[in-house]
Formats: C-alpha cells, structure tokens, sequence
C-alpha cells in the first residue's frame, strides 16, 4: 500500500511539473512575442525626448535623495547605486583612427585624438557588498579638458564628460518612465512591483 501510495505521488508531483513547464514555456513564448510586438519598426537615429520628461525626471532626482537618506548611516551618506567602488584608476582614452564619419561628433570628432580620463569601477549595489555576490559591475570613464557647455552651470571651468556603462549591452529600463516607475518602486520597498507595476499584463516587465 505504500509502495502505490508514493508511485501516485510520484505521478502527481511529475504532472504537475510538466503542467508548470508548460505554463513557464507559454509565458515565456508570450512575453517575447509581446515584446516583439512592441518595440517592432526601425530604430530612430536620433534621441526621443518624451514629453513631460523634465518633471519625470525632477521625480527621479527626489526618490534618488529618499533612496539615499534610506542608506544612510549616521553621518555616512552612500550612494544610491554603485556604492562600492573596486578602485579608480587614470587612463587615457583614443578615438579609433578609422571611426566612421557619422560616428566623429563631440569628442569623438578627431580620429586617434587621445584623452586624458579617470575611471571608477564598481559594483551596482546600493549597499556595499563582497564582490564574489552576483551583482552588476559599473566602469564610470570621465575625459579631462573636454571641449563644449557643461551640463551644470556650477561647473562651467571643468571641461569634463562623463560617459557611464555597466557590464550588459542592455540597460534594464527602455525610458525615462519606466526609470521613474522602477525606481519609486525600489525605494517604497516594493521590488516586485518594479517589474509588475499593476495587475494589467501589458505593463510587465518580465524580459526586463
């Protein structure tokens, strides 16, 4: 009797895998055809500012301050990602000699012109971490004496530019309000919501 008892089991707990198996494999093959769908066309050329994205983005500024104000301890104020730095070294950064010539714009203007830069390696947390936890790894490179209006006007005598990468071709938003979503979500201590923001399938970020 016990011997049939544990093969039913058996039974039950192999058709239920494969049940779920298959839903995962549905859900998978429906969110890339979702994903597919919308973002199908060609790829503009040029940056889309979307409306309202000044706002969006002074939303973005506060709940990067609140974020902040959450890590804190004490006195010690950390940042509210990429907190642990490997190390910040000097470089020199070189435009390709043979850089296509839509491609030679700002700094990159000038074929094989070497830059003088700094860079700070990092991992993504917002919390220090030991680097063998899995993580995103972030390289900051920031070229000296660039030419061109600086962003802040407090810094108008600097003549830097920053450019700020992480180790995946992919950021893990696609815009400025996805950004602003995901974030909130984060900093309310909802991380499931930063991904599943409502109960309408269409706003998940499942690939994400």
């Amino acid at each position: 009797m016990l011997i049939t008892l544990w093969l039913r089991l058996g039974a039950f707990l192999g058709k239920t895998l494969l049940w779920l198996l298959g839903i995962g494999l549905l859900g998978w093959a429906l969110s890339t055809a979702w994903f597919a769908w919308q973002h199908k066309g060609p790829v503009p050329d040029k940056e889309q500012v979307a409306p309202g994205e000044a706002a969006m983005t002074q939303d973005i500024i506060q709940t990067a301050i609140r974020i902040v104000d959450q890590h804190r301890e004490s006195t010690r104020y950390l940042r509210d990602a990429h907190a642990k730095a490997h190390g910040c070294v000097m470089a020199e950064v070189q435009v390709p000699s043979d850089l296509p010539a839509p491609l030679r714009q700002g700094v990159f203007a000038e074929p094989g012109k070497v830059w003088q830069a700094t860079i700070r390696l990092s991992n993504g947390n917002a919390y220090p971490q030991f680097d063998s936890l899995r993580d995103a790894r972030g390289m900051a490179i920031k070229l000296m004496n660039a030419p061109g209006k600086q962003l802040l006007a407090d810094r108008q005598s600097q003549g830097e530019q920053d450019f700020v990468m992480f180790n995946h071709p992919n950021f893990f938003v696609s815009d400025v309000a996805e950004y602003r979503q995901n974030v909130a979500a984060q900093a309310d201590g909802k991380k499931a919501m930063a991904f599943l923001p409502s109960l309408d399938p269409r706003s998940w970020q499942i690939r994400h």
